[in-house]
């Protein structure tokens, strides 16, 4: 069992990343952090929310993450590059909530 260090906060969400090469896992915490670990220990980390990461998605490509925060964000991360490739703010939590209830539809 892997223990994985460095991580400050609560882990909200997990996603796991499987390239040909290794696997990974990418956590977001409450502290705002999103971190990639590999074989246990940080290999990425993103400090973009100003509040808690509350959830990640991984693009089938394998190497684009998306993450949401407390902050009204979206952030997608290129990770084969450890860089933020864009960021989108929401203005108002209910927007978010009708395009939310559009979908389930």
């Amino acid at each position: 069992m892997e223990v994985l260090q460095g991580a400050s906060g609560v882990i909200n969400a997990a996603v796991f990343i499987d390239t040909q090469d290794s696997r990974q896992v990418a956590v977001a915490t409450s502290s705002g952090e999103v971190i990639i670990y590999e074989n246990g220990s940080a290999k990425h980390s993103f400090r973009d929310h100003a509040g808690a990461a509350l959830s990640l998605s991984l693009h089938p490509c394998g190497d684009i993450l998306l993450s949401v925060g407390d902050d009204k964000s979206f952030i997608l991360y290129d990770i084969s590059n450890s860089s933020m490739l864009t960021r989108l703010f929401l203005n108002s939590r209910e927007y978010f909530l009708s395009i939310c209830s559009q979908t389930e539809d």
